[in-house]
């Protein structure tokens, strides 16, 4: 069992490396694409993502990566992609 004093190193630790990878795909992308974001796209990536929680509550993470590919490429080799069907993560989220 780990002990209290250790639990929150060790979660803090976990969730660092659950969305670090997120954030420097993130900047990669930004670079590549460039400074900033045409305020005409921004406004039809809206539109997207409002038409397609309309569709759907709860899209499934392939329909993201039509639109998000490096995002979800890197989702999903991660821990985060494979949580709910972790014993171990699904015995922790009882106990909390």
């Amino acid at each position: 069992m780990i002990r209290r004093s250790l639990w929150k190193p060790a979660f803090f630790l976990a969730v660092l490396g659950v969305f670090l990878p997120f954030a420097v795909a993130a900047a990669v992308d930004g670079q590549a694409a460039g400074q900033g974001t045409d305020s005409e796209a921004s406004r039809s990536a809206d539109e997207e993502h409002e038409a397609l929680f309309l569709e759907n509550r709860f899209p499934s993470a392939t329909t993201c990566a039509t639109c998000h590919p490096t995002h979800y490429r890197e989702w999903s080799v991660s821990p985060h992609a494979y949580a709910q069907m972790s014993p171990v993560f699904n015995a922790m989220h009882g106990t909390v």
